[in-house]
């Protein structure tokens, strides 16, 4: 029996329920990963209404949630948002989050970062990041 068959026998034993279940499940993941962008853009448009309204700690809050997103535009306004422009700390954490969320361009900005802070050897093991090589050539 070839595997497209036993595949068959497999799926044709289960009860319609998960076989419905299994489809809800990837369309809920598939559209997840499909709405992203546009939340986190949704994000960093509030962040800038907030920001022009004078509503400075909202506008963070926002920026910061898009940056954990992984939203590269966020990460480039929360790092340069007083505050945290001054604290190396607080920078790195943002890169960190970033990266964690699949922003492959902060790993230069945190080789970098690791790099004014004396960390030569974090910044060599970043620099060899696969995402680098495409970065630098910018």
């Amino acid at each position: 029996m070839g595997l497209r068959a036993r595949w068959s026998a497999i799926v044709g034993r289960l009860p319609s329920s998960y076989a419905e279940a299994f489809a809800a499940g990837y369309a809920r993941a598939a559209f997840r990963r499909a709405s992203r962008p546009r939340a986190t853009a949704a994000l960093v448009q509030a962040a800038e209404e907030m920001s022009a309204k004078g509503e400075h700690a909202m506008a963070e809050a926002l920026y910061r949630r898009a940056a954990e997103a992984g939203d590269r535009r966020a990460v480039v306004k929360l790092v340069n948002w007083p505050g945290v422009r001054e604290d190396p700390a607080a920078m790195e954490a943002v890169y960190r989050a970033a990266i964690a969320a699949g922003d492959v361009e902060s790993v230069a900005s945190l080789a970098a970062l690791r790099a004014r802070q004396g960390d030569t050897a974090e910044a060599r093991a970043l620099s060899w990041w696969p995402s680098n090589a495409a970065a630098s050539a910018r």
